[in-house]
């Protein structure tokens, strides 16, 4: 076998890098919790404090990031913002829309006020958290930059009006403390 074949048959083999298919080793486990507390924290310092040499972390940082198992992003506290307002959009995608609900989803997601788009199984098809600067600005998303993609059919917004709860993907934590 070649080794073009064969690099293709590792690919199809590894359950990472598709969705609920990555599994975590220890060592990856000890490096996002680390990474949970603070993104920007040095692997040197992360090393030292689970025993290992950075390059090991820089490693295995860039392969679950590779992956599609880590993204390092910044957030930010919704409720410490003062000039803006967040608002959950909920979409049902139009017939000319249902042959790819995904790719209706990802145009929904490119657009600046975005923060996430995502599908949904239910009522609606997909919902998008959007911050914008003004009632103005989330009128003029939902009455006008939605209705302009194509695939988008009725929506419905929600203003979020506080935040409560810190701790992102519930079972993470779960799955990180789980040996």
């Amino acid at each position: 076998m070649s080794t073009p074949e064969k690099n293709a048959r590792k690919k199809r083999a590894s359950p990472r890098g598709k969705a609920g298919g990555g599994k975590l080793d220890e060592l990856e486990k000890s490096i996002i919790k680390q990474l949970q507390s603070d993104g920007r924290k040095p692997f040197q310092t992360i090393a030292r404090e689970i025993g290992v040499d950075e390059k090991t972390v820089r490693n295995r940082v860039a392969k679950l990031r590779e992956n599609g198992l880590l993204q390092i992003i910044p957030t930010t506290e919704g409720n410490a913002l003062r000039d803006c307002i967040v608002a959950l959009v909920a979409i049902t995608i139009s017939h000319e829309g249902r042959s790819n609900p995904e790719e209706v989803a990802e145009r929904i997601a490119s657009l600046p006020c975005v923060a996430w788009a995502g599908t949904l199984m239910g009522r609606f098809d997909i919902i998008a958290e959007v911050v914008v600067d003004s009632r103005e600005a989330l009128g003029r998303f939902q009455m006008h930059d939605l209705p302009n993609i194509s695939g988008v059919g009725l929506t419905e917004g929600f203003l979020v009006m506080s935040h409560h709860g810190h701790r992102g993907v519930p079972f993470v934590d779960e799955l990180l403390n789980s040996s």
